[in-house]
């Protein structure tokens, strides 16, 4: 079966030619669809339905319209797997989505659906998971980091520019990833940074942040120095380093390549890789301004969250020691 936004306008499209649109118009109404979620989505929900559909063929049940004990079944049988709680939760999803597409109603949304939350209230309670949470990479983390970068080679210039300017911007992984030149304006006080196309920007009305110049970390400097090294002055801002290390790529650096570079430049430093990641930016500006008594209003602002429980996730475990019950006795 073909992808999903596919499926969902065959629906449509002879209804379209019927009443005399534009032929265009099912290919823009395609391409519109395609734009509702994000590329990595598309793709995970398709490969999951793909994987409940051939799950209902084997066992002669319906996917579509699919009832809430054949999405219950569905769900034991993954969890009998071995399959982590994330990944069925968002098998859930991907069903849900699917049937929406196809104009059908979700098995969620039926009256049935206890079954299905009793299902996952049970897999979570008897076989559960740890959360793995990865480090966050602090100011002290990156001055480690970066005081281990003393080469000249791009690769260094650029990976220098990576560790100190993403956690100073605060930015998810992905975003550092699409940043290109013509969404930054330097200034005296710092750079501006524009975001497009942000996870909680959903209609792409762009989110503006700051990155001052600052004293100690100096991510804005850093900054420069890997613009004039690699002689970037439009495209991508974080690039591939071409094998042999003299020029770069006109391509913008893979998220999974980001992370890599973290986890490189942590070992160098000694410490372990497999406690960062590309988020490791993100929780480490966090952290260190919660712990240098930054407002939480202005951490927001950096972050653009909306939720102040989840910021403060991001924390807490730093804050368990602050105004201790035993502090005056022990």
């Amino acid at each position: 079966m073909p992808d999903r936004p596919s499926v969902a306008l065959k629906v449509t499209e002879k209804a379209s030619t019927s009443v005399g649109y534009p032929p265009s118009i099912h290919e823009d109404t395609q391409r519109y669809i395609d734009a509702s979620q994000a590329p990595a989505t598309i793709r995970a929900y398709a490969a999951d339905w793909r994987i409940f559909e051939d799950f209902c063929l084997r066992n002669d049940l319906c996917p579509l319209p699919a009832s809430p004990e054949t999405v219950a079944y569905f769900l034991t049988n993954e969890a009998n797997r071995g399959l982590k709680i994330k990944t069925i939760e968002r098998r859930i999803s991907a069903i849900a989505d699917y049937h929406g597409k196809m104009g059908q109603q979700a098995p969620t949304g039926t009256p049935g659906a206890k079954i299905i939350a009793a299902v996952m209230q049970g897999i979570r309670r008897e076989i559960g998971e740890p959360v793995e949470k990865k480090h966050p990479a602090t100011d002290e983390v990156i001055i480690r980091l970066i005081e281990k970068i003393t080469g000249d080679a791009l690769s260094d210039y650029r990976d220098r520019a990576l560790l100190a300017f993403g956690m100073a911007s605060a930015m998810r992984r992905g975003e550092i990833s699409a940043l290109s030149m013509e969404d930054l304006s330097f200034g005296p006080r710092g750079v501006t940074v524009t975001i497009e196309g942000s996870k909680t920007d959903k209609n792409r009305t762009g989110q503006v942040i700051t990155v001052p110049h600052g004293r100690v970390i100096r991510p804005v400097s850093i900054l420069q120095d890997w613009l004039e090294a690699a002689e970037i002055t439009s495209g991508p801002v974080f690039r591939p380093v071409v094998k042999g290390g003299r020029r770069t790529r006109r391509m913008h650096l893979t998220g999974h390549a980001i992370a890599r570079i973290v986890k490189n430049r942590a070992l160098d430093a000694g410490l372990d890789p497999k406690l960062f990641s590309g988020h490791s930016f993100r929780s480490g500006f966090v952290t260190t301004a919660a712990l240098k008594n930054a407002p939480l209003s202005k951490i927001m602002e950096q972050t653009r969250h909306k939720d102040v429980n989840t910021v403060r996730q991001y924390f807490a475990e730093f804050e368990k020691f602050n105004d201790h019950a035993g502090t005056s006795f022990l």
